[in-house]
C-alpha cells in the first residue's frame, strides 16, 4: 500500500507543468459582445470565454470557453447557449461545463442565439438555424448568405435583424418570411409592448404593426449596435458615442453618457442597466441611464500588484485604473480610478496609486472616492512605504517622500532621473533607476549612497532575505550577496526577464516568450512550471496562488500545491525548503534536526533512511533520477520532490 501511494504521489508530482487557469484582464481581445441573465447572474459573452458575474458587477470569474470568441450568449430557466467562431456551446451548471452541439451546422461561426421555450435559433454569417431538441441537431431554415446580427420577439412572433433586412418566424409554416419594408442594415432589434424597434447604421426605425410599416425616429448620424426596449424607455448601444436613449418611446431621444465608447450589448435586470462595450469592459446604470459605473471585465494589462495586512489584492491596470481581489486573484472587481497607473502601495487604511503624467492619487474609504494627493504632472514609477513614510520614484525628478499620508511632498536629496523601483532594507531605502544605478539612503532620504552602476537594464528588482536579484532586458538573472555592491549572472543568460517574485526562497521569473520558470535553490538552477509560450510582465503570490500576468493574453492562476510548494501534511508545514534541488552529493533542509527520513524512488520503493542529525543528508550513492524525500515524526509528515544528477 505504501508503495503504491508513493507511486501516485510521483506520478502526480513528477517536476511537470503546473496547471494554469485565465482568472481575468482579457488585454487586447476583451471585447463584451453579448449578455443574458440567467439565475440572477449576469454573463457576458466576450472574445476570450464567457465570464460571470454573481454580486451585480462587483467582480468577476471566468465562467468557461476560454480562449473563445462568444460572439453571442442567451438562457432560459434551465440552460444557457453560447455562440463562437467555432459553433455551440450548450452548460447546464451555470456556466462550469460546457457541451459542444454542432450537429448539423455547416456554417461555425454563431452571431446570434435565441431561446423561444425549448426552440433554439442560431444566426451565423449566411443563414438561420433551428434545433428543437436542445441542440442535439440543428436544420437550417433559412439562407439568405448574410449576417444574422440579433433576434428579439413580439407577442407570439420572433423577429431577426439581418444584413439583407428584417424577417419574422410564421410558427404555422415554420419558416422566415421577410417584412414587407426593407431596412437598410439593421444591425440590431428589440421591442416592447407597443413596437419593435431596429437600429441601423443612421439610427433607429420602429414598427407599430408587427413589422409591415416602418418609421425612421433618429437620431441621425448614430451607428446603433445594440438596443434594449423597457416599457416606453428604449436604451441605444452605439459606435464610439457611448449610449443613447428615448425616455418617451422612441419619439425623442439624447445622450446618456459612456460617451467615446463602443457599446456591443444591452440588458436590463430589475433597476439596472449593463453596457457591455469594446475594450472599456462592463458598465452599468442604476438610475435609468443617467449615471454609469464601470464594473470590470476591461481591457488593460496588470502594472503592479500589492497586497493588504487583510491578504486583499490590488492591482493596477492600464487604462482602467484600480481593481480588487478579495479571493487571491480568482475575481476581480473594479475598485475606482480611470488611466494608467504604473504604481501602488498601501500605508496603514490608505492605497495611493501613481499615475502615468498624473501623480498620486489615494483613497481612505475603501476605494469609494479618491483624492489628487501631489506631484500632478509627474509620472509615478514606484511607491513604498517604509517606518510610516511614504517614498515616490519619478520620471527625471528622482524620489519624492511624504510625512503624512501625501497631504505634502517633499523632494528627497535623491532628485533627479527616473526611479523604477523603490525597496525597503530595514530601515534603509534603495533607488534603482533605469538608468542602471543603484543609491541607498539610511536617513529618509536627506542623504543618498551610489552603491553600484548595474551592467544590465533592469526589468524588476526584488529582495529575498539577505539576497538582491535583478532581471534583467537581455541577460536573465543578476544576484547580489552582498547588499548590491557586486553582481553575478544567475540563470537564464540572453533571456528578457520581465518581473521576479518569491515565496519562502523559491524564486519565480516571468520570461518573454517562455512563460514562468522556477528556482528552489537562489537562482542556481531553474526549471519551467508553465505559460511556455507567454510573455508573464507580472507575477505575486496571494495566499495559495500564484498570479501571472501575460502580455495579450490575460492573468492566469496556479496554486502553490500544484507547482509542488508548501506542502501540507497532518498540519505540519515546510519551513525552508531543501537545496540544493537538483543535487549532486547531499542536501541540505534546515529546521528538522532529530526527524525521521525516508528517500523513495519512483516506483515506491524505500531507498535510504535515517534520523537527520545534521542539515545535510548524503545522497551520493543514490543514481541519478527522480525521488520523493519522506520527513516525518510522531503524527506529522512532509514530502518534497528532489532530483539526483
Amino acid at each position: 500500500m505504501k508503495k503504491f501511494i508513493f507511486l501516485l504521489f510521483f506520478i502526480a508530482t513528477q517536476f511537470t507543468y503546473a496547471e494554469w487557469n485565465f482568472t481575468g484582464f482579457g488585454i487586447c481581445e476583451n471585447k463584451i459582445y453579448s449578455s443574458t441573465i440567467y439565475k440572477n447572474n449576469i454573463y457576458e459573452a466576450t472574445a476570450n470565454g464567457v465570464f460571470v458575474s454573481e454580486n451585480f458587477g462587483k467582480s468577476w470569474r471566468l465562467a468557461g470557453l476560454q480562449g473563445k470568441y462568444v460572439l453571442a450568449i442567451c438562457s432560459n430557466d434551465e440552460y444557457i447557449l453560447a455562440g463562437t467562431l467555432n459553433g455551440i456551446y450548450l452548460s447546464l451548471d451555470d456556466g462550469n461545463s460546457w457541451i459542444e452541439k454542432n450537429e448539423g451546422l455547416s456554417e461555425l461561426s454563431i452571431y446570434s442565439l435565441f431561446i423561444d421555450n425549448n426552440w433554439f435559433f442560431a444566426g451565423t454569417d449566411e443563414s438561420i438555424y433551428l434545433s428543437t431538441n436542445k441542440g442535439d441537431n440543428w436544420i437550417k431554415l433559412l439562407d439568405i448568405n448574410s449576417q444574422i446580427y440579433k433576434f428579439a420577439k413580439k407577442g407570439g412572433t420572433i423577429y431577426a435583424a439581418t444584413e439583407a433586412g428584417i424577417y419574422l418566424f410564421d410558427n404555422d409554416s415554420c419558416r422566415w418570411k421577410k417584412v414587407i419594408q426593407k431596412l437598410f442594415s439593421p444591425t440590431s432589434i428589440s421591442a416592447n409592448d407597443s413596437c419593435i424597434f431596429a437600429g441601423t447604421y443612421n439610427g433607429i426605425y420602429r414598427s407599430s404593426d408587427y413589422g409591415n410599416s416602418w418609421e425612421y425616429v433618429g437620431p441621425k448620424k448614430y451607428q446603433v449596435l445594440s438596443l434594449e426596449a423597457n416599457g416606453n424607455t428604449i436604451f441605444a448601444g452605439t459606435y464610439k458615442n457611448g449610449i443613447i436613449a428615448s425616455y418617451d418611446g422612441g419619439n425623442n431621444w439624447a445622450k446618456m453618457g459612456l460617451d467615446t465608447m463602443t457599446i456591443y450589448s444591452l440588458s436590463i435586470w430589475g433597476d439596472t442597466i449593463y453596457a457591455g462595450s469594446l475594450y472599456n469592459g462592463v458598465n452599468k446604470s442604476t438610475d435609468n441611464g443617467h449615471t454609469w459605473l464601470l464594473t470590470g471585465l476591461t481591457r488593460g494589462c496588470v502594472e503592479k500588484f500589492t497586497k493588504d495586512d487583510n491578504n486583499n489584492l490590488y492591482a493596477t491596470v492600464c487604462c482602467n485604473g484600480v481593481y480588487k481581489s478579495t479571493d487571491n486573484g480568482l475575481s476581480w472587481g473594479h475598485y475606482g480610478l480611470i488611466g494608467t497607473f504604473l504604481a501602488i502601495a498601501i500605508s496603514d487604511n490608505y492605497i495611493f496609486a501613481g499615475g502615468l503624467h498624473n501623480g498620486i492619487y489615494s483613497t481612505s474609504d475603501n476605494g469609494q472616492t479618491w483624492v489628487h494627493s501631489g506631484l500632478y504632472d509627474l509620472t509615478v514609477y514606484a511607491i513604498m512605504v517604509n517606518d510610516g513614510i511614504i517614498y515616490a520614484g519619478t520620471n527625471k525628478q528622482g524620489v519624492y517622500k511624504s510625512t503624512n499620508y501625501g497631504i505634502t511632498w517633499s523632494q528627497t536629496a535623491l532628485n533627479k532621473g527616473d526611479i523604477g523601483y523603490l525597496l525597503s532594507y530595514g530601515h534603509n531605502i534603495l533607488a534603482c533607476t533605469y538608468n542602471k544605478e543603484l543609491y541607498i539612503s539610511s536617513d529618509q532620504g536627506e542623504t543618498w549612497q551610489l552603491v553600484s552602476v548595474l551592467t544590465q537594464y533592469p526589468d524588476d528588482f526584488i529582495i529575498d532575505g539577505d539576497n538582491f536579484y535583478l532581471a534583467t532586458f537581455t541577460d536573465g538573472i543578476y544576484k547580489s550577496t552582498d547588499y548590491g555592491l557586486s553582481w553575478i549572472q544567475s540563470g537564464l543568460s540572453g533571456k528578457t526577464i520581465w518581473t521576479l517574485t518569491s515565496y519562502k526562497g523559491n524564486l519565480f521569473a516571468g520570461v518573454k516568450n517562455g512563460g514562468v520558470v522556477l528556482s528552489r535553490d537562489n537562482a542556481e538552477n531553474w526549471i519551467q512550471i508553465g505559460l511556455d509560450t507567454f510573455t508573464v510582465n507580472k507575477l505575486i503570490v496571494s495566499g495559495n496562488n500564484l498570479l501571472a500576468q501575460c502580455t495579450s493574453y490575460g492573468l492566469y492562476q496556479t496554486t502553490l500545491e500544484d507547482i509542488g510548494l508548501d506542502v501540507k501534511e497532518n498540519n505540519l508545514l515546510i519551513s525552508q525548503l531543501l537545496y540544493p534541488n537538483p543535487a549532486e552529493d547531499y542536501i541540505i533542509i534546515k529546521d528538522y534536526i532529530g526527524y525521521n527520513y525516508q528517500i523513495y524512488n519512483i516506483l515506491g520503493n524505500c531507498v535510504q533512511s535515517g534520523i537527520i542529525n545534521s542539515e545535510k543528508i548524503n545522497i551520493k550513492s543514490l543514481p541519478m533520477g527522480f525521488y520523493a524525500l519522506r520527513i516525518y515524526r510522531d503524527n506529522m509528515q512532509i514530502i518534497e520532490k528532489i532530483i539526483k544528477r
